[in-house]
């Protein structure tokens, strides 16, 4: 059995635990019904899509040129940078970073996450403290469209999920241009080296 507390040391009280780190995704509905939408930081230079579902909260840093797409969720002292996109269904938790060009769609961003140049995190969950560098990307959908498998210890489990990107564990690292193809489980602190070998 793979859960989420096998990934990440803090679960938020919205997630069902026991539950699989992907069942999360599906969890994200329930979230942002209790949502109360305020915008609590300064964001007069990015444009926002659905603003009336978009909740900013406190400190935060909203660059020019952000598109945000609601339903969105940004915690305290976000760091979002010129150019970057967030769209729908997506949730970035305190003082995580999000980079010139990058897109975050569908997916979670624990706090102290990284996703800081030119990334692409599609239908992932990424853990606390994650860093990922430069043009690494988080492909979600599979070039077949056939629902994405994870494999576990040599295990493939069928997630019945026609997109799913990434579970990054708490501490992990992807390195530069790093391309991480649908279903990819990384485990809490490893690292994921430019070159395709992975560090435990």
């Amino acid at each position: 059995m793979v859960l989420l507390e096998d990934f990440f040391a803090v679960i938020p009280s919205w997630c069902i635990r026991g539950s699989k780190p992907w069942e999360w995704l599906a969890q994200l509905p329930v979230f942002f019904s209790g949502v109360e939408w305020k915008i609590r930081s300064n964001v007069e230079n990015a444009a926002l899509i659905n603003a009336e579902h978009i909740y900013i909260g406190e400190n935060c840093t909203i660059e020019p040129f952000v598109t945000i797409k609601g339903p969105v969720y940004i915690g305290n002292g976000v760091v979002i940078r010129s150019g970057a996109y967030i769209r729908e269904y997506t949730v970035i938790l305190d003082h995580a970073v999000v980079g010139h060009a990058s897109e975050i769609s569908c997916s979670v961003m624990m706090e102290g996450s990284r996703a800081a140049h030119f990334n692409y995190v599609g239908n992932s969950v990424v853990g606390r403290e994650v860093n990922m560098g430069s043009h690494a990307v988080l492909a979600n959908v599979r070039l077949d469209k056939k629902p994405v498998d994870v494999v576990i210890n040599g295990k493939r489990i069928e997630t019945g999920l026609e997109k799913l990107g990434s579970i990054l564990g708490d501490s992990s690292t992807v390195g530069a241009s790093v391309l991480l193809n649908p279903g990819t489980i990384v485990a809490p602190g490893t690292g994921v080296l430019p070159e395709g070998r992975v560090l435990v």
